[in-house]
């Protein structure tokens, strides 16, 4: 039990510049921007990532995490992660029919 303690304070330590209010209002605002401009046009590059279970788990994990400090910035970022896994989603069906010719030709 002591390990989880020790393995808390330390992801705490980490995450403390969250703390700082300023930091948490630009990162609210990015939050923001990129749930309703930024995810519908990311390119596949970044898109790749979402493929990956690791990356899905660590945001997941961020998630919890935050929701424990700040519950807006965990609700912006799980709008944010599930607009991203839709538009790859989307991507992915688009790309599927992409290459069925319709015409017979």
């Amino acid at each position: 039990m002591d390990y989880l303690n020790s393995y808390n304070q330390s992801i705490n330590n980490f995450m403390s510049p969250l703390d700082n209010p300023p930091v948490m209002a630009f990162l609210k605002l990015f939050l923001i921007v990129y749930g309703s401009m930024i995810a519908p046009h990311l390119p596949d590059y970044i898109l790749k990532w979402f493929n990956f279970v690791p990356f899905k788990i660590f945001v997941l994990f961020l998630i919890v995490w935050t929701s424990n400090h700040d519950p807006t910035v965990a609700l912006l970022i799980a709008v944010g992660f599930t607009v991203s896994i839709n538009v790859l989603s989307g991507k992915k069906a688009f790309e599927a029919f992409r290459g069925v010719n319709t015409l017979g030709v």
